[in-house]
């Protein structure tokens, strides 16, 4: 773990940090500095995401993950580091989790949509915990929609890349995606047992 007096994370070999008091690994335990350039532009999609289902379904509560409206370099704690981008929440229950993701600087299509694998662990355990999961993605040309089952069908579509190493990637052809406005067709669908004369773009 050490080479002459160095210390070095055990997982990627990064150099540690002496932070708040203990040895961090500034690319494991900071997962955001591999992304700093691109975290600005990833708080503002999660932040418009949030506000946009506050307004069209205001009887919803919205919460967002640990980090994910901010840039700030956290220290996260490691059973929050794969939790959503936004979690929403009706009658003290939480029934939906999104994850935002995409990118700022290629079109899709014709490019591929890329979800990371450990994410779609996530999204399972989530539908095992009877909480629904989709993901949101979005490029400069298009917004999609992903459900758990259409990232689970090419879980074996691996792909290497990424700017952490060994990051793993589920490619995903764009033309199975749903419009991005299905993440706001699918609030609808559970709010409707409650409020049956809802309609979508109406304030519920």
């Amino acid at each position: 773990m050490s080479d002459g007096g160095v210390m070095n994370c055990s997982v990627c070999g990064s150099k540690l940090e002496l932070i708040k008091g203990r040895w961090s690994c500034p690319r494991c335990d900071y997962y955001k500095e591999p992304y700093q350039d691109r975290w600005e532009a990833h708080s503002r999609n999660v932040n418009s995401l949030a506000k946009e289902i506050k307004v069209r379904f205001p009887k919803v509560s919205v919460t967002t993950g640990l980090g994910a409206t901010s840039s700030e370099r956290l220290d996260i704690p490691p059973d929050n580091k794969n939790e959503p981008d936004i979690e929403v929440w009706l009658l003290h229950r939480h029934v939906l989790s999104i994850e935002v993701t995409g990118s700022d600087k290629v079109s899709v299509p014709p490019k591929p949509i890329y979800v990371l694998a450990k994410k779609l662990l996530q999204a399972e355990k989530s539908l095992q915990q009877g909480i629904d999961y989709l993901f949101y993605v979005i490029y400069p040309n298009n917004s999609f929609t992903l459900t758990v089952p259409i990232v689970g069908y090419y879980r074996r579509n691996i792909v290497l890349g990424g700017r952490v190493q060994g990051e793993r990637y589920i490619k995903i052809p764009p033309e199975q995606a749903l419009p991005g406005e299905e993440v706001f067709r699918r609030i609808q669908s559970i709010l409707l047992p409650f409020y049956p004369q809802i309609e979508l773009g109406a304030k519920v």
